[in-house]
């Protein structure tokens, strides 16, 4: 009887259908396409219908049921080359998949469209608000954490330290969601939160330099965490008095700035300079500009800001057969910042021929993720430091005894 009403309504408001209980759930199948450009809208409007309950009809008198709770809406579409049993059980684990994962809400607010349930099942899709709402929980609960790309010396591939983002996998009401880096900031800054999100990250990666030292003391490890350069310039005092809290370890991180044409500080080199080289003299923090172009502003920064560190953006030429860069501007570049005194950082290298013509080129250190490593875990991260110091003491007792030997 209930069944009979819902199908009453969706015949007024969708069409022609089928409707197929599924586990507590009940399925529509529609069986004719509906009309071009109005097909949302006649799914909303039956939303809102059955939003406001249904009515029940006896012999002898009607009844009208109201909702504990807000029924809520899954629709599957893009349902070509697929078929019915499929459907089903797709639309059954996107309704499941509704109250926790990837999906774009329209309204009515408990209606969700799903063009592609692979992707919504394993929450690549995310609305903005559900991102938001993840971030504040987050940041109130200090529970975003950090994930580390390693840098290597391009002459001997040797551990030098990491590049630090947010983890993409955030905890949330009991369950863990997927929300990459740029989500993140995305989120923080339509909330207002960028200020907080930047010094969170710069303090989880002060914090974890402090904690490798105490693990494996006298490590020189450094951790890369990029900033807003605009941020920082606001922030001048409270980054100075976080620096401060963490002397004994500010120096080996690395805030790579985040500059582009529509930054104020683009105007404002002059004084970006003089901030981070106080920061710099007082703390020992070092500096980087990141997503190093051709453009004429990061070419301004490189000869007007002293930055200790420049991270090349990462396009390379497909260089899978080829031994040898054809375009000599990349090595001119490289040569041009090492005039400035900057040590050069190639990333997102996707093959050894291009990682052998990067070095041909003289980069000073490469970000290994794409060749070798996926994002690194705390723990994995603190393997591949504890490996790099049993590299470092087996070179120094092997010295050692080489000079004693030699008299």
């Amino acid at each position: 009887m209930i069944q009979g009403a819902i199908g009453e309504l969706v015949d007024l408001h969708i069409g022609d259908h089928t409707l197929i209980p599924i586990k507590g759930k009940l399925g529509i199948q529609v069986h004719s396409d509906l009309p071009k450009g109005h097909g949302r809208t006649c799914i909303a409007n039956f939303a809102m219908a059955l939003d406001q309950g249904i009515t029940l009809k006896f012999s002898t008198a009607h009844t009208q049921l109201q909702w504990v709770s807000r029924p809520r809406i899954g629709v599957l579409e893009s349902c070509k080359n697929v078929d019915l049993a499929q459907r089903i059980a797709q639309a059954a684990e996107a309704l499941d998949s509704m109250s926790n994962m990837g999906h774009r809400l329209r309204a009515p607010m408990n209606v969700a469209y799903f063009n592609d349930v692979s992707s919504v099942v394993k929450g690549d899709r995310m609305s903005n608000w559900r991102k938001e709402r993840v971030l504040r929980v987050a940041l109130q609960d200090q529970e975003l954490e950090l994930e580390f790309i390693p840098a290597k010396d391009a002459i001997t591939d040797s551990l030098t330290g990491f590049r630090a983002s947010f983890a993409s996998i955030v905890k949330y009401d009991g369950a863990e969601v997927r929300l990459k880096h740029a989500d993140i900031m995305q989120a923080s800054d339509r909330l207002g939160l960028a200020k907080e999100c930047s010094f969170l990250a710069l303090k989880s990666a002060l914090n974890q330099c402090r904690v490798w030292q105490l693990l494996v003391p006298g490590n020189d490890t450094s951790i890369t965490i990029s900033l807003d350069a605009d941020i920082l310039m606001q922030t001048q005092s409270s980054i100075l008095a976080m620096l401060r809290t963490y002397k004994e370890v500010a120096n080996q991180v690395i805030i790579a700035l985040n500059v582009n044409s529509n930054s104020v500080v683009a105007n404002q080199l002059r004084s970006l300079n003089e901030m981070i080289t106080d920061l710099n003299e007082s703390t020992g923090v070092r500096f980087a500009i990141t997503e190093f172009g051709m453009s004429h502003l990061n070419l301004q920064m490189a000869q007007e800001v002293d930055v200790q560190v420049i991270y090349l953006a990462g396009q390379w030429p497909d260089t899978s057969t080829s031994h040898t860069f054809n375009d000599p501007i990349l090595p001119s570049l490289i040569e041009l910042l090492h005039s400035f005194r900057t040590e050069v950082v190639a990333t997102n290298i996707g093959t050894e021929a291009q990682l052998k013509n990067l070095k041909s080129a003289r980069i000073d250190r490469y970000e290994s993720s794409t060749l070798r490593h996926s994002a690194l875990c705390e723990d994995e991260a603190l393997h591949l430091i504890e490996q790099q110091q049993v590299a470092i003491s087996s070179t120094i007792i092997n010295a050692q005894f080489r000079f004693r030997h030699a008299n």
